[in-house]
């Protein structure tokens, strides 16, 4: 709704369309997340099966990898800040929450960033939530003790460059020196998948996980036509973070997936 419009509204009016609209970003942001992570994967399965392609291989998981970290960053939150509100959330949809204007800044930002953050020009004037942040930044969101993710993206981003890495598997060295042989694309995935498995594996798991969750969680609030049918199944109930969206809506009294 353009603002002019909306500020002629009633408070309660101003509430339902307020919060309708940020649970409409979100779906958006859940549903476009998917495709755009099952895209990169698709890529990487190709590049490593049917038309063998080390580099491009390299270039959809670095790709991959990538998506999962901006996901992380600006989404993780987003479930459990809905499920925080949810009491006054669905007085909102119902057109019962008069009085003063309830809104999250918090999702707002989340939401925001996610859709719309780009690198901005130096002379360009765009609010803070359409600047994207430094990819390192993203990258440390999905870095892990157990899972170095960071060690990955350094190996991946030499081979995209390039930089040395991106050669080097071209070539052996023979009683002449330096040679370059036939390209062996599938032994140079194996090598680097079963370096990396683990992290791969976590990146992966990240990204599908707030998808999934965030689906759920709006499932759980009255508006059907932002229901997905297909993630009602998937039992995520051994993630700490589903026990907390739980109680959460628990103190509300909104029936959450076991």
């Amino acid at each position: 709704m353009e603002i002019e419009q909306f500020e002629t509204l009633l408070p309660s009016k101003m509430n339902q369309v307020y919060w309708e609209e940020i649970l409409y970003r979100a779906h958006w942001a859940a549903v476009a997340n998917s495709i755009r992570h099952l895209r990169w994967f698709d890529a990487c399965v190709v590049h490593s099966t049917t038309q063998p392609n080390y580099l491009a291989f390299c270039a959809a998981l670095r790709g991959l990898l990538e998506s999962a970290a901006d996901t992380k960053h600006s989404l993780e939150a987003v479930p459990i800040t809905i499920a925080s509100s949810a009491g006054n959330i669905l007085k909102a949809l119902d057109g019962k929450l008069d009085g003063s204007f309830f809104i999250s800044t918090e999702l707002e930002n989340c939401l925001i960033h996610f859709h719309h953050a780009r690198k901005v020009g130096k002379e360009e004037d765009a609010p803070p939530t359409h600047r994207a942040e430094t990819a390192a930044k993203y990258v440390s969101a999905l870095d892990h003790s157990q899972y170095p993710v960071k060690a990955l993206y350094s190996e991946l981003c030499q081979v995209v460059h390039p930089a040395e890495p991106s050669l080097h598997w071209l070539s052996h060295v023979s009683e002449n020196g330096w040679e370059v042989g036939a390209q062996d694309d599938i032994g140079s995935i194996h090598k680097l998948v079963d370096r990396y498995k683990e992290s791969i594996s976590w990146i992966q798991q990240n990204s599908g996980n707030i998808t999934i969750l965030l689906c759920q969680v709006l499932n759980s609030l009255p508006r059907k036509q932002l229901h997905i049918e297909s993630v009602k199944p998937w039992n995520m109930s051994e993630l700490p973070v589903h026990r907390k969206i739980k109680n959460e809506f628990g103190r509300h009294g909104v029936q959450w997936p076991s």
